[in-house]
C-alpha cells in the first residue's frame, strides 16, 4: 500500500535536530513526538484559538492509547520549551491544555513528514477512519450543506496566502510577548496556513456539536479574511452576516408562544443537541411555569431590548449603557453577553463571574418572580 500518510506540523520544527543535540533520558521513538505534535497541529485548525488563548485540551485516553507513555514524551517537550500547557485540569469537564510554542521563525509554514512506523501508520490510519465515520453519524439530515464538499470546492493558494502575509505583517521593531489571555500572532498565522493548505488538498472535514448543535467545517473554521479567495466551480462564495445574531435569536426565549407545542419554531422541536431543557423538563407543568413567569417581565424594559436587538446595533447600545465614557469595543461587550447567556448561573458568587454580574446588573432585562 502506498504511503500516503503523513505528520504536518510548523516548519521551524527540526525534531531530528533537537533529539540529537539534546537525547531523552528515556527510551522513545520519534513517531511518536511527531504524533502528539501533530495532534496539537490539528487541534488548532478546528478550536477557536481565542476561546482558550491557544491552547488545545488533549484528550488523556486517546493520547495513551497511541503513545502509552505519553507523559514522559510531553514532560521532555515542555521541558525543551517546545510546547507549554495552561496547567488547568478540571475532573470531568477539562483536561490540561497545551500549544506548541512560538519562535523567531515567523513565517512558518506547514511541513509534512511520512510516517515510517508500521504501528504509527496503521493507528493513523484507522483515527481518521473512525472520525470520518463519527463526523458522518452527526451530519445525518445536513445533506443540504455536505454536498457542496467536493471536488468544486476550491481555494486561491497563491492568494490566500499573500492575504497572509497582509493580516499578520513580519513584526518589526522590538519583539514584545504576546497579549495576556490572547493566543499569538505567530498561532493564528500558522493554524490560518494550515486551513489553506488544508483547504487546497480537498481534505475537507464537517461535523455537528453535540451542544448547541452547530455545524463546522473547513468553511466555517478558516479565517474570514481568507474567504474571498474560496470559489465553487469558479464562481466565488457570498458570505451573509446577521448582526448581534445571538441577541436576536434570544428574543424567541422571550416570547411564551416558544413553549408551546404547536408553535413554529417551538422549544419542543429544536433539535434534541439543542440542550435548553432535561427530556424530564419536556412537559405541560414546565410549559406552564415558563409562560406565568415571562408574564411577570416587565414588558416596557423587554421591548426595549428588542428595539435594540432590532436596530442592529445591540453591542453599540449596550456599551454606551456599561461604558458610557469609554470607547466601543465590540469584543468586550459581546463576551460579556454571552457569559449571560451561556454560563451557568451557579458561578455568580465566584469571582470568574463579574462581567456576567455586571451585565445583569445593568442590562434592560430584569426577571422578577418569587419562587
Amino acid at each position: 500500500m502506498k504511503n500516503d500518510l503523513f505528520w504536518e506540523i510548523p516548519s521551524s520544527l527540526n525534531l531530528e535536530d533537537i533529539l540529537k543535540k539534546r537525547p531523552p533520558e528515556f527510551k522513545y521513538k520519534i513517531d511518536k513526538f511527531y504524533y502528539i505534535l501533530d495532534y496539537l497541529a490539528r487541534g488548532m485548525d478546528v478550536e477557536d484559538l481565542d476561546n482558550n488563548e491557544g491552547f488545545i485540551n488533549l484528550n488523556a485516553k486517546r493520547l495513551q492509547e497511541a503513545v502509552h507513555d505519553y507523559k514522559d514524551y510531553l514532560d521532555y517537550l515542555l521541558k525543551r520549551g517546545i510546547i507549554s500547557t495552561d496547567m488547568i485540569y478540571i475532573v470531568g469537564k477539562k483536561s490540561k491544555g497545551y500549544r506548541i510554542n512560538s519562535n523567531k521563525e515567523h513565517k512558518v509554514s506547514v511541513q509534512r513528514i511520512p510516517i515510517t512506523s508500521w504501528p504509527m501508520q496503521k493507528k493513523k490510519r484507522k483515527e481518521q477512519e473512525d472520525l470520518v465515520a463519527e463526523n458522518n453519524k452527526t451530519v445525518k439530515g445536513y445533506g443540504h450543506l455536505t454536498k457542496w464538499f467536493n471536488d468544486k470546492l476550491q481555494i486561491d493558494e497563491t492568494g490566500a496566502k499573500a492575504k497572509i502575509e497582509e493580516v499578520f505583517p513580519e513584526p518589526s521593531g522590538p519583539i514584545r510577548g504576546k497579549l495576556k489571555g490572547r493566543p499569538s500572532d505567530w498561532n493564528k498565522r500558522y493554524k490560518a496556513i494550515y486551513s489553506i493548505e488544508k483547504f487546497a488538498k480537498g481534505d475537507f472535514y464537517y461535523s455537528v456539536d453535540d451542544n448547541v448543535g452547530r455545524f463546522h467545517s473547513n468553511l466555517t473554521n478558516i479565517k474570514k479574511e481568507l474567504r474571498h479567495y474560496i470559489t465553487f466551480d469558479g464562481q466565488r462564495l457570498v458570505n451573509v452576516d446577521i448582526k448581534n445574531s445571538q441577541p436576536l435569536f434570544s428574543q424567541l426565549l422571550l416570547s411564551k408562544n416558544f413553549y408551546e407545542n404547536e408553535s413554529e419554531p417551538s422549544i419542543f422541536n429544536f433539535p434534541h443537541s439543542f440542550k435548553l431543557i432535561s427530556p424530564s423538563s419536556n412537559s405541560p407543568s414546565f410549559t406552564i411555569m415558563v409562560v406565568k413567569m415571562l408574564q411577570k417581565l416587565n414588558n416596557e424594559d423587554i421591548g426595549k431590548y428588542v428595539s435594540m436587538v432590532n436596530s442592529g446595533q445591540f453591542y453599540n447600545q449596550m456599551s454606551d449603557l456599561l461604558f458610557p465614557n469609554q470607547a466601543f469595543e465590540k469584543k468586550k461587550v459581546k463576551m460579556m453577553f454571552f457569559k449571560v447567556l451561556f454560563s451557568s448561573n451557579y458561578v455568580l458568587g465566584q469571582p470568574s463571574a463579574k462581567d456576567k454580574k455586571n451585565l445583569l446588573n445593568h442590562s434592560l432585562m430584569f426577571i422578577k418572580y418569587s419562587s
